[in-house]
């Protein structure tokens, strides 16, 4: 689960809507640090249009099993690039 989850932050880095499209789940569902919800279509155009991830570390990685969903935590710190100006990010 968490290889997968790593996946997915690869792909968001490379803008690879393709397996961002075969990875998450139809009914996937992403909280952002505002309290923000995006479903998978949304999360996906928000990564194909979000500016770009210079690079990125993933920390305190966790993962439970309920049944037949996962759930996983992590903090997320990477630097981005918007509008042709460095931002830093930690999550």
């Amino acid at each position: 689960m968490i290889d997968r989850e790593r996946q997915v932050f690869e792909a968001y880095k490379n803008r690879d809507e393709r397996v961002l499209q075969e990875i998450l789940a139809q009914d996937f569902i992403f909280t952002d640090e505002a309290g923000g919800l995006y479903t998978k279509a949304q999360y996906i155009d928000a990564v194909m249009n979000a500016g770009a991830v210079k690079s990125y570390q993933l920390d305190d990685i966790t993962a439970r099993l309920y049944g037949d969903t996962g759930v996983i935590g992590a903090r997320w710190r990477g630097q981005f690039t918007m509008n042709g100006k460095d931002v830093p990010t930690s999550v």
